[in-house]
């Protein structure tokens, strides 16, 4: 027990600083991984939750091609005649715009967008909870190491009030005013 109280008093007094409820709440909020990940998917349900994901705006589509191609040919007609051409460069080019705009699609973009409005409230709430639920777990340790302190600072006294009759005991034991089973 005296080496048990030894051990976990020279841990005690190596200088760490104390943490506050407050701090540890901090940090949490600061540095947890599920809290990080639940603001990003609410920021991504926010960004995603716009009239123009659903098909409400129109929609202009562009292409552009080229190509070429380098050889050469030889070619004979009927009449026996030959031509023949040598590093022939012929290029092609093309491109196209399109523009496409949906009028009336049967109500189905109004319910896409209250489906996006609706996750945008879920990662809300899913937020929330994961901040709570992170912060039980915190202030449950929290308070699990404050008792764990607090009964070794109760076995340190004890261990102290131990000591101190031992000692008197000791001395009354020494001055024969006791004898050897109280020690």
């Amino acid at each position: 027990l005296i080496l048990m109280v030894a051990l976990f008093g020279s841990m005690i007094g190596n200088g760490q600083e104390i943490l506050t409820k407050e701090q540890a709440i901090a940090q949490m909020l600061a540095n947890n991984y599920s809290i990080q990940l639940a603001d990003q998917s609410k920021s991504l349900a926010s960004v995603n939750a716009s009239r123009a994901n659903v098909g409400y705006h129109p929609t202009v589509t562009a292409t552009a091609g080229a190509s070429a191609d380098y050889g050469s040919s030889n070619q004979k007609f009927q009449d026996g005649s030959e031509i023949q051409a040598d590093a022939n460069l012929t290029q092609l080019y093309n491109g196209s715009v399109a523009f496409n705009w949906t009028l009336y699609q049967g109500g189905e973009r109004r319910l896409n967008l209250q489906k996006l409005y609706a996750q945008v409230d879920l990662a809300e709430v899913e937020k929330r909870w994961t901040i709570e639920n992170e912060m039980v777990n915190v202030l449950s340790q929290y308070y699990q190491a404050a008792q764990a302190l607090e009964q070794f600072r109760l076995q340190e006294e004890l261990t102290q009030f131990s000591e101190e009759r031992l000692e008197r005991v000791q001395v009354n034991y020494e001055y024969a005013r006791s004898n050897s089973l109280d020690v």
